[in-house]
């Protein structure tokens, strides 16, 4: 009698062995994906720091063109409004 509820119980035990088994190579799985995870969003963020930085130099990189381009429109303006009354070239030097 006694060894036969040794025996079922040792079954039990092997069975709850199985499952418990099961469940650390779950959460040997589930520790991989997190850790692809902390390592997939790390990079995300130096792209994310370098897109950034490089997004801030192409704005300041176009604010001055612009002011290039506004001081070469100024300069136009100004010389399209000249005639050979307001310039200080004679008639035959314009053109």
């Amino acid at each position: 009698m006694v060894e036969r509820a040794l025996r079922a119980e040792l079954g039990e035990l092997r069975a709850l062995n199985a499952e418990l088994r099961l469940s650390c190579e779950l959460y040997i799985e589930q520790v991989a994906a997190l850790r692809e995870l902390e390592r997939a969003s790390a990079e995300l963020e130096r792209k994310w720091v370098e897109l950034e930085r490089v997004s801030g130099e192409r704005d300041r990189l176009a604010e001055q063109e612009i002011a290039l381009l506004r001081a070469r429109v100024a300069e136009l303006e100004a010389r399209l409004g000249r005639n050979p009354r307001n310039s200080s070239r004679p008639p035959s030097g314009e053109g």
